[in-house]
């Protein structure tokens, strides 16, 4: 039988679950160096809360909380019923999936050690080698690629990820027009189109050089 829920239930739920929380109070009298670790404080703070959040959404996952409420996936819940971005929804859908399967993925973010977005960069590289060479990883295989990704920036994490699974350039032209007419252009270029563009930028400053410099 399809378990349903009233909105009494939820808001009487929601208030139950509610911890006291303490507001920042007179943050202008702080000296400096005690503003800094108050930030260093609650942002250690809201990392051991995003992890606890990740292990709600596992649980409603595994549950299928969300069909209940009418809503078709775990990403449509998290972003019309907790309304989270689409974004952010994903990341922590990614995150909170890994977690099942290396658990220890838990106590790094929390500690800081990897962030959600490098978690969600991990979970897209999967999803892609698995379509294009059918590649899939066991549980102790993506607990030792997470591990080399600990400390390291977005950027780092994107180049270990493409060299661990020799996944073919991305050559996608994007282009849209913004509400002033301009047009926004995005593209990918090799390392030498890079390193080509970078000379052209140093000897013609400005204006801009155009495209014909990367050919």
């Amino acid at each position: 039988m399809t378990e349903k829920f009233n909105s009494s239930e939820v808001a009487q739920a929601s208030q139950a679950s509610q911890a006291p929380q303490s507001a920042c109070e007179n943050l202008s009298k702080l000296k400096n160096e005690e503003l800094h670790c108050e930030l260093k404080n609650r942002v250690a703070e809201e990392r051991k809360l995003t992890h606890q959040i990740l292990q709600i959404i596992l649980e409603i996952d595994l549950r299928k909380l969300y069909l209940p409420m009418a809503c078709s996936s775990l990403f449509d819940y998290l972003v019309r019923e907790i309304g989270y971005t689409p974004a952010s929804a994903q990341r922590r859908i990614d995150a909170a999936r890994m977690m099942q399967q290396v658990p220890e993925l838990g106590s790094k973010i929390e500690n800081g050690t990897l962030k959600l977005t490098q978690v969600s960069q991990v979970q897209q590289v999967l999803r892609l080698a698995k379509k294009e060479n059918k590649t899939q990883l066991l549980p102790s295989e993506k607990s030792d690629l997470l591990a080399r990704l600990e400390n390291k920036t977005g950027p780092e994490s994107e180049l270990i990820l493409a060299k661990e699974f020799n996944l073919s350039p991305q050559t996608q032209f994007k282009q849209k027009i913004q509400k002033d007419e301009s047009v926004r252009i995005e593209l990918t270029l090799s390392k030498e189109q890079m390193e080509t563009l970078d000379r052209a930028k140093e000897l013609y400053p400005t204006p801009c050089p155009g495209p014909h410099l990367l050919r």
